[in-house]
């Protein structure tokens, strides 16, 4: 009885300590393990990126992935599903310098678990979610979020 809060706490450090990580701030980042739920963490990241800004009238610079990730399906479906919620996609801040600046950090922890962090111009949303016994992807925590627009 006693393993269940151990588990929970431990994942709750993980979690916090996962905004220590040393990723690089201008790029996005994506574990290439959580490509089979790639439509899932992209509607999840579109979908509060689409509350926070409105897509009709917002342009997004959407921080690339290394040339490595470059193909990597949650990108791909992010961009997709940004796309068709009508939000325009800049190339650069000097093309677009009123566009926000959206970055994602994609990462899984422990054997079924994924937290998926999104920061639009500072400010920042995080996530975690759990793998169902069927496969499926689903919320495990609500949204967190850090900072104002």
């Amino acid at each position: 009885m006693m393993q269940r809060p151990l588990r929970a706490l431990a994942l709750a450090g993980f979690v916090a300590l996962a905004g220590c990580a040393t990723a690089r701030p201008d790029r996005s980042w994506v574990s290439p393990a959580v490509t089979p739920d790639a439509s899932s963490i992209a509607a999840a990241i579109a979908e509060w990126v689409g509350e926070e800004a409105p897509p009709a009238t917002s342009t997004l610079l959407v921080l690339p992935v290394s040339r490595r990730q470059a193909d990597n399906a949650v990108t791909l479906a992010l961009l997709d599903d940004l796309r068709r919620m009508g939000f325009g996609l800049a190339t650069s801040l000097a093309a677009s310098p009123d566009a926000h600046m959206v970055r994602y950090l994609v990462t899984p922890v422990f054997e079924r678990h994924v937290v998926v962090r999104v920061q639009l111009d500072g400010v920042e949303g995080a996530r975690l979610f759990y793998r169902d016994e069927r496969g499926g992807l689903l919320p495990a925590s609500a949204l967190t979020m850090r900072g104002t627009l």
